[in-house]
């Protein structure tokens, strides 16, 4: 698919004339980001992880020529803000739980982050929302209603980016605390990924639950934070998705570990460990009928298997 694309776009740029080449793009970009969810039912982690740089390179090279379209701004903001936090924050988070000195895979995930945040921005910037509007209606507690006067809660497209770009925001700031400004703005940041679950309470199987949780349980409260909500919404999410093996990883990552809940933990540890030994059976075998799971949850459960497996080996250091 990503070579035929290729193979069109080549020869349209050899066509003269910016409207031909915008044309063809046109018709191009729309069919690449229908293809995007196939990115999430993904199972292997490793191939996520190679693959996806250069379906990302591609898009920003149609861009150049159509640098408003939606369509691409809209693939190139999930593909960035998902490839720093299922791959690098992922590989992080070993160094992080070790307490390594090491800042190779954090300054990736800031990079990859920061660059899905920019293409965000970017897009909301064609929806007519406005970085600084954004900000001065948070000010005034407005910031739904901002927004709802610019989105589409019906528009799949809009949801997607808004909660994708507001993830990258809230995940970069918590990466970078010692970036007052960045910190300062991680109420907006969740304003984005509030907006998106209060149409669609459901979205990405529990991901908002999860997304909220991490905001409050980042947040001191002091400042806003609402641990025990946090608590309550993961394990209402973990009890609605059960098949959502992502939600218990971030509720053991985000609050068990730090809270120092050492039994819930190993009670936690010893349910999700038979269910990741199960996703490796979940594979084609001629004759074998596969459990019928949301596909949409395969990078997800991938992710999961490899974050739990950072905690499992830093768990002597963890309580």
């Amino acid at each position: 698919m990503l070579r035929l694309v290729l193979l069109c776009f080549v020869f349209a740029s050899l066509l003269s004339g910016c409207s031909i080449q915008r044309l063809a793009i046109g018709q191009l970009a729309p069919a690449l980001s229908s293809a995007s969810p196939k990115l999430q039912e993904e199972k292997n982690w490793d191939l996520f992880k190679t693959a996806t740089p250069g379906s990302l390179q591609l898009a920003e090279i149609l861009l150049v020529s159509d640098p408003g379209n939606e369509d691409l701004l809209a693939l190139l903001t999930k593909g960035y803000a998902a490839y720093g936090y299922v791959v690098n924050d992922t590989e992080y988070l070993h160094e992080r739980l070790a307490d390594v000195d090491e800042v190779q895979h954090k300054s990736r995930a800031l990079f990859n982050l920061a660059k899905g945040l920019e293409y965000g921005f970017a897009y909301l910037e064609e929806q007519g929302v406005s970085y600084l509007a954004m900000l001065e209606e948070g000010k005034k507690g407005r910031s739904l209603d901002y927004l709802n006067s610019k989105l589409d809660k019906g528009d799949g497209l809009d949801l997607e980016t808004t909660f994708f770009t507001g993830t990258a925001w809230l995940l970069l700031a918590n990466l970078r605390k010692d970036n007052m400004i960045l910190v300062s703005q991680i109420s907006s940041a969740f304003q984005l990924i509030e907006w998106v679950c209060t149409n669609k309470p459901n979205y990405q199987n529990g991901l908002c639950s999860a997304m909220t949780g991490v905001f409050h349980l980042a947040r001191p409260k002091t400042l806003g934070g609402k641990p025990e909500l946090a608590v309550k919404l993961m394990q209402e999410a973990m009890k609605k998705h059960p098949d959502n093996l992502l939600i218990p990883v971030v509720y053991m990552e985000w609050y068990l570990i730090p809270f120092e809940k050492q039994d819930e933990f190993q009670a936690i540890k010893r349910k999700l460990a038979p269910k990741f030994k199960d996703r490796a059976k979940q594979h084609f075998i001629p004759g074998e009928t596969l459990q019928s799971k949301s596909s949409m949850l395969n990078l997800f459960n991938a992710m999961a298997e490899k974050r739990f497996q950072a905690i499992i080996r830093n768990e002597g250091e963890l309580f």
